[in-house]
């Protein structure tokens, strides 16, 4: 691949909770008439509940989380179980990416979509803000082992490298590498997100994870990713045309 080809690949990609609430009814008052003519609304023994009790049954009905398992290393973290979920390519993904280390504050560089099934995917960007002056839409396209691009209103798709050669590259681009990382730290918050911290020794990553292990953001010195959705696996449809679109 030329010098020119791979610049303008490295800027195209270098770039799910509801409550449920129980409602308590409070027995119903007696409508029969007492001295006096008032009123009163009246228990029976079997009804009364003393406040702890209550606060017993309370603790009974709904069992405390469990706390995430810490990694302490990159072979048990989050961030390995995730690298192998992008590497599948059966996926749909959208993020963002901005630069944070403006003088005007955070900068949105670039929107991404990645839709695969694991063996065809399309990576779809919009390129706000680029350092080659490649900005606009444009695309990326895996299908049957080989990378193409199409940029803009461009009718084919250019193939330009077989993919084995830079096999995980739609990792690399979101995640960096950090299987050859320094493991630095992981650490749990109240909210239930993990933040796994990765230095490869001029910088560092942090990944932020929800409690079930899908990534949230990616965090550098000078960038930040957030990610908006992702769904494990997606459908993906080919029309009886689609290969007249690929020019070798």
């Amino acid at each position: 691949m030329n010098k020119k080809t791979a610049a303008v690949f490295s800027a195209l990609l270098m770039c799910a909770a509801l409550a449920a609430c129980g409602e308590t009814n409070e027995p119903a008052a007696s409508d029969a008439p007492v001295a006096g003519g008032a009123v009163t609304k009246q228990t029976t023994a079997a009804e009364e509940k003393t406040e702890a009790e209550e606060t017993k049954a309370e603790k009974t009905e709904a069992p405390e989380e469990e706390e995430p398992v810490l990694a302490q290393n990159y072979e048990d973290s989050f961030t390995r179980a995730f690298v192998a979920k992008l590497d599948d390519l059966d996926l749909y993904m959208e993020y963002e990416m901005y630069r944070t280390d403006g003088d005007e504050g955070m900068q949105l560089l670039q929107s991404t979509s990645l839709t695969g099934n694991g063996e065809t995917l399309f990576c779809r960007q919009n390129v706000l803000v680029s350092d080659v002056g490649d900005e606009g839409e444009q695309e990326v396209l895996l299908y049957q082992g080989k990378l193409y691009h199409k940029k803009g209103d461009e009718e084919k798709y250019t193939y330009f490298l077989d993919y084995a050669e830079m096999e995980g590259l739609f990792t690399t681009q979101l995640m960096g590498d950090p299987w050859n990382m320094e493991f630095v730290s992981s650490d749990s918050y109240s909210d239930g997100t993990v933040e796994e911290v990765f230095n490869t020794g001029e910088r560092t990553y942090t990944y932020t994870y929800d409690s079930s292990g899908i990534l949230i953001s990616v965090e550098t010195e000078r960038t930040l990713i957030n990610v908006n959705c992702y769904e494990e696996a997606a459908d993906i449809e080919l029309g009886a045309g689609f290969e007249d679109m690929l020019q070798e």
